[in-house]
């Protein structure tokens, strides 16, 4: 080897590394910032769609995961609203990695983000090193000097570091959100690189963006974040039947998918919502309105919660409607001037609006219209947006800018690791919840549900008696508060608060159980056999009420009637374990041994750990053999 070629080598070897080094730096980076999250818990949803989801844990279930909606795992009558079957893939590789420990399903997440951040500044090295004329941009190697001073590194880091993220990488439930923009990001860092219609990095751009399409239906924003890039990239760049052949497979991908979520739904479009009174008008006013809030959020998240309050407005003319108004106006005229003066700033743009449309119709998600992981996906684009002035042009002295941008992203990067110990469990993200927005309803509710969950009784009825005062006439505050009283051994409190709900809600089957127990402890076993009956009388399936219903009959003397309701129990629920032994004991009682041994056998096979139950098969026993 001769010693040019030895230098030439040893030469590109150098000029490689420092490419390398901002790419790695932001993975570390992003994965240092939620390292804490892997001590968290699962929280909120997550029990719903990870701990009581039987899908996740065979592989068997993925006809049913790819053939129907989100949910229809809970077995419900009527068909979900989504078509996401990625979500119950990504979670079944994961617990078949790390079964239900927290900490995998909390990598996962953390490993996207990281991955993601490097996206963004990939896709950030071509854009602000592409020429400003309108033909193709060549994007060179990343400089070997300046490098982390660049405009790239400064957007991937901000994405890094930026707390508006947290809600969607602490939060497991957040997958969907979190796995639709990862692929989104690859599908354009790919379409990027196509030079001609169906090579290599077209068709996986294309593959991309349909697996993007299983996790989430709002990755169907980027059939026009693409033509944006290719605006940015030069009007003349491809003939017209090379952009025809360039959008085709994507046409295709999203034909692909509304296939099969008509299929799996029978239905293409998610349903209206509650309006909440609102007019077709009305809603649509209230967009502008949402997307300033939105914007304002991203620009200071100084007031992150799980749970934001968002006032509908009603008229154009509150002062809430002008403000969103202006800024929507504002917005547009900056699209407008973009695209006719600097179609890299107008894709940034595009980037940081379209993936937020679907979010500002609030009549399709009533219950909660603002949350913060809406804003995973558009924050690239803002990023880039913000970024662009300072970084985009020549000739702007890097080290003043950064400056500034040095306290911001420390202070964001101190944010988010704080924010990240507000996911650790439910009792702490609730708590911090209704501190920020006590005025909701829904995190005063789930605050108190998990105080008494965690054995806090007396303060879950504080936290049920303010709902209940701010918010009278609904039946599920109600109800919670008087289950909570019985608990505390507060009967007649119970039984003042159980019938306040059933004044509302009269057809309430758990409400009347509940009911039923408070009377019978409170010694009115006649009342509470007539509240059991009327639970049965809505629902002749419910299984509890049929146990508890037999337990007061037997106390009452009349075993006859309690072995009817206990064998109606352990016939609609056969794996219940106390329900087979109470039936032993109503046989026993009878002196149908035979069937009581069946029965005390059943429940020792269902839970061999309780001695009760082997006590009772042996006197059963020893009873048949006297």
């Amino acid at each position: 080897m001769s010693a040019s070629t030895l230098h030439e080598r040893l030469h590109s070897g150098a000029a490689r590394l420092p490419a390398a080094i901002p790419p790695l730096v932001l993975a570390v980076a992003s994965f240092a910032l939620y390292a804490n999250t892997l001590g968290n818990g699962f929280v909120d949803d997550d029990t719903l769609q990870v701990l009581n989801n039987p899908w996740i844990r065979d592989v068997r279930h993925l006809p049913e995961v790819f053939s129907h909606g989100v949910w229809s795992f809970m077995g419900e009558s009527e068909v979900s609203n989504y078509y996401r079957p990625l979500m119950h893939v990504f979670y079944m590789a994961e617990y078949h990695f790390f079964g239900l420990r927290a900490w995998g399903f909390h990598l996962v997440n953390v490993l996207l983000h990281a991955v993601s951040t490097v996206i963004v500044y990939l896709l950030a090295v071509r854009l602000f090193g592409a020429p400003r004329s309108s033909s193709p941009p060549i994007v060179s190697a990343t400089p070997l000097s300046g490098v982390l001073l660049g405009g790239p590194f400064a957007a991937g880091l901000l994405f890094a570091v930026h707390p508006i993220h947290t809600e969607a990488v602490a939060w497991i439930a957040s997958l969907p959100e979190l796995s639709f923009s990862f692929f989104c990001l690859i599908a354009l860092q790919l379409y990027a690189r196509t030079e001609r219609p169906f090579t290599a990095p077209h068709i996986l751009s294309a593959a991309a963006f349909f697996t993007g399409l299983l996790c989430k239906e709002t990755a169907l924003a980027l059939l026009l974040v693409l033509p944006a890039w290719s605006l940015a990239c030069g009007v003349g760049r491809f003939s017209q039947v090379d952009r025809l052949r360039i959008g085709a497979p994507f046409a295709f991908a999203a034909l692909l998918y509304l296939a099969a979520r008509y299929l799996a739904l029978s239905r293409l479009f998610v349903p209206v919502g509650e309006t909440r009174g609102l007019s077709s008008w009305q809603l649509i006013l209230n967009a502008p309105t949402l997307l300033g809030a939105y914007l304002g959020e991203f620009l200071l998240p100084a007031g992150l919660s799980f749970w934001h309050t968002f006032e509908p407005v009603t008229s154009l003319a509150s002062a809430r409607s002008i403000a969103g108004l202006a800024v929507a106006a504002g917005l547009a005229c900056l699209l407008w001037l973009a695209f006719k003066r600097d179609r890299f700033l107008y894709f940034s743009l595009v980037l940081g609006l379209v993936p937020l449309l679907p979010a500002l119709y609030i009549a399709g998600i009533p219950n909660k219209p603002f949350a913060e992981r809406y804003l995973y996906l558009p924050s690239a684009g803002l990023i880039l947006t913000a970024l662009w002035i300072p970084f985009g042009r020549n000739g702007v002295r890097r080290a003043l800018v950064w400056l500034v941008l040095a306290p911001v992203m420390a202070a964001c990067a101190t944010a988010t690791v704080q924010r990240n110990g507000i996911w650790r469990d439910d009792m702490t993200l609730y708590a911090d919840t209704v501190r920020k927005s006590p005025d909701a309803a829904m995190p005063r509710y789930l605050l108190a549900r998990a105080l008494y969950e965690g054995g806090r009784t007396g303060e879950a009825i504080d936290q049920y008696k303010i709902l209940v005062a701010s918010h009278p006439r609904v039946a599920r505050y109600e109800a919670a508060l008087g289950t909570t009283l019985i608990v505390a051994g507060r009967l007649d409190e119970a039984i003042e608060h159980l019938n306040a709900a059933l004044v509302v809600d009269p057809g309430a089957r758990d409400v009347y159980n509940d009911l039923g127990t408070a009377l019978y402890r409170s010694g009115r076993p006649t009342d509470a056999i007539e509240a059991y009956g009327k639970a049965l009388a809505i629902d002749p399936a419910y299984a509890e009420a049929h146990y508890n219903l037999a337990a007061v009959l037997a106390t009452e003397g009349r075993p006859a009637e309690a072995l009817d309701h206990f064998m109606q129990a352990a016939r609609l629920q056969p794996e219940n374990a106390q329900y087979r032994n109470a039936l032993g004991i109503s046989y026993a009682e009878l002196g149908r041994r035979r069937e009581a041994i069946e029965q005390f056998e059943a429940a020792i096979r269902l839970d061999p750990n309780l001695p009760a139950y082997r006590s009772n098969l042996e006197k059963a026993t020893r009873g048949r053999a006297e």
